[in-house]
């Protein structure tokens, strides 16, 4: 029954994913069927069986150390056919000639035969291809070992940031260690590229822990109370926010602009609220990104405040 549930989430992600992609013009013979969300679903459908097979954390661990080593060896050891050896007859991780990118070119072409539909992203690979979805699932099992430390009763809340921390940091340190050999590419989603960002966002977990859960600031202080809140308002419906936001630009890029010589109405307000006023390219960019996020909090904070979460 819970394989059921898991098979029928995984299809329903793929399906928004795909309606995402057809939305506005509904041109089916230009679809993408890879994607953030594809990825999302595949992930979560692999991992969520195999926590089904075993909810034990060394098994876990081990599978993902057996991911990471593989994936490199994937990546730097296996002739990709038509091509060689990578570092010895193609460039090391050449972003067209690479395992990753001829599986992708493979699906793309089997798709469009049969299917008649499935562009790639980058038209010869596709940076959420189907090869990556393995590294991916790295990535997802470092949360869910994190998740099995908020599980163990046997370890004291107090000593949860601490261990949170120990291991940001040495992934951190492994994976920056390995990025000499194996670059942090978020494309190929590399090794070291898991294992700096799981890194990260563990450090990030331990600082949240340590503030919200066991010294709960957000009882006495109205910014870190203001903070939580707006996290939560897009954690508790954070695929809703994904695909919000996803159509929210793709119609108004379908809307003329009001005036000027912007092609839409998403140019339009980028170019004449911001990037007008703001000398710096990058500063007008990061500000109209910070001014569309805290839009989008707006409908979240209204289903926030009326108990609604929408569960796939």
């Amino acid at each position: 029954m819970l394989a059921g549930h898991i098979a029928r989430r995984v299809l329903l992600l793929i399906a928004l994913k795909l309606l995402l992609s057809a939305y506005p013009h509904f041109h089916l013979g230009h679809l993408r069927l890879f994607g953030v969300l594809t990825r999302i679903a595949l992930c979560y459908g692999l991992v969520a069986l195999l926590y089904m097979a075993t909810r034990k954390s060394l098994p876990l661990f081990a599978v993902t150390c057996g991911i990471l080593l593989g994936w490199w060896l994937m990546l730097c050891a296996i002739p990709i056919p038509g091509l060689g050896l990578p570092g010895h007859d193609v460039p090391l991780f050449d972003p067209q000639a690479n395992l990753a990118a001829w599986l992708d070119r493979i699906v793309s072409d089997w798709t469009l035969r049969t299917l008649h539909t499935g562009v790639l992203y980058e038209k010869t690979w596709d940076p959420e291809g189907l090869l990556g979805t393995l590294p991916a699932c790295a990535s997802v099992l470092a949360g869910v070992l994190a998740g099995q430390a908020f599980r163990n009763r046997s370890l004291p809340a107090q000593r949860r940031p601490l261990l949170f921390l120990a291991a940001g940091i040495v992934n951190l340190a492994v994976g920056l260690g390995w990025g000499m050999a194996m670059p942090i590419n978020k494309a190929l989603w590399s090794s070291s590229f898991v294992l700096v960002t799981s890194g990260a966002a563990l450090l990030m977990l331990a600082a949240f822990d340590w503030a919200f859960d066991i010294r709960r600031v957000q009882d006495s202080s109205r910014v870190a109370f203001r903070t939580l809140l707006f996290l939560r308002v897009f954690g508790t419906n954070a695929i809703v926010a994904f695909l919000l936001s996803g159509f929210v630009v793709k119609t108004l890029m379908l809307f003329p602009a009001p005036s000027g010589t912007e092609h839409s109405a998403y140019a339009w307000l980028y170019m004449r609220l911001f990037a007008f006023w703001v000398p710096s390219p990058d500063l007008a960019s990061f500000l109209f990104a910070l001014a569309f996020m805290v839009a989008m909090a707006l409908p979240l904070a209204a289903l926030y405040r009326r108990n609604i979460v929408i569960r796939l």
